[in-house]
């Protein structure tokens, strides 16, 4: 099929050239690119079948997880990824442990499906006997990663299973940082204080176009979800048209206003400064 399209391709430059009577290209430019850009394209792409499937079979990997990490880890690597593998092999991390006592499922299922990367999630990370499995396994020459390792070196991405219990490692500042909360609090007052002294440098001016522009209520109320779930009513000026007006009930649709003996069209004002007095309640901050 590359060898046709690439035909296709010079009859389609050779047709004009022969209309115009002029050589834009010479043909053997023409038709030498054909015989020599398509056998060394399949060269090139033999050659990276070839180290895919050389990479997959030095990379088996027998997974140690639940069922739907492994359908995940399925999908994922008959992506992209970053190094080729393929996946062997599977266990449970209650049937990696094994039932009985002297009994090792873990690494005969290995041996038997000749795996030579061993990859185990935090579950089985908690379970001594898939541990000590593990260990054996490693010291015969297997290599053993977590799954969280596994992702980022041969996918180059992080599974959310793992980043969910990470996460629990982490200090939360406003709840952990007592220090932290003060000083959150003392920015939210400053900015808040800030805020309210542009609010009364523009509210003057915001009024005089609401008169002249933009006729009805100057504030506009909104309920919005804030900090922690919590309801909280919004105060800006008002930038759309008043519902209540005829143009509010007109069909929606972008409206301009023409300047009386002009072509162009020009905006009404739009003030859109909100107000801060919502932010400097007790339960209120700057988002940061």
């Amino acid at each position: 099929m590359a060898f046709v399209a690439a035909v296709f391709a010079a009859l389609a430059v050779s047709v004009p050239q022969l209309i115009l009577g002029d050589a834009l290209l010479p043909r053997f430019v023409v038709f030498g690119a054909v015989f020599v850009m398509v056998p060394w394209q399949v060269v090139i792409n033999a050659m990276a079948r070839g180290n895919r499937s050389r990479a997959e079979e030095r990379d088996r990997v027998f997974l140690v997880a639940d069922p739907t990490e492994r359908e995940r880890l399925t999908d994922d690597l008959t992506l992209e990824p970053e190094h080729a593998a393929q996946l062997v092999g599977s266990l449970t991390p209650l049937e990696a442990g094994g039932d009985e006592p002297g009994t090792s499922p873990l690494i005969d299922a290995v041996e038997r499906s000749s795996a030579t990367v061993v990859v185990i999630d935090a579950r089985s990370q908690a379970d001594d006997r898939v541990v000590a499995q593990a260990a054996k396994l490693h010291e015969s020459g297997v290599r053993v990663r977590t799954l969280l390792g596994f992702y980022e070196h041969w996918l180059g991405k992080l599974p959310l299973s793992e980043l969910e219990r990470a996460s629990l490692f982490f200090d939360i500042g406003e709840v952990h940082g007592t220090s932290y909360a003060r000083l959150k609090r003392i920015m939210d007052l400053t900015l808040g204080i800030i805020g309210c002294v542009s609010l009364v440098v523009m509210t003057p001016i915001v009024v005089v176009g609401n008169l002249i522009a933009n006729r009805g209520p100057l504030m506009y109320r909104q309920v919005r979800v804030g900090k922690g779930g919590e309801h909280f009513t919004i105060l800006k000026f008002r930038t759309m048209t008043d519902g209540d007006s005829p143009a509010g009930k007109a069909p929606p649709q972008r409206r301009q206003w023409l300047d009386p003996g002009a072509s162009t069209s020009r905006r009404p004002p739009r003030p859109s400064h909100p107000t801060r007095l919502h932010r400097a309640g007790p339960n209120r901050m700057i988002p940061g």
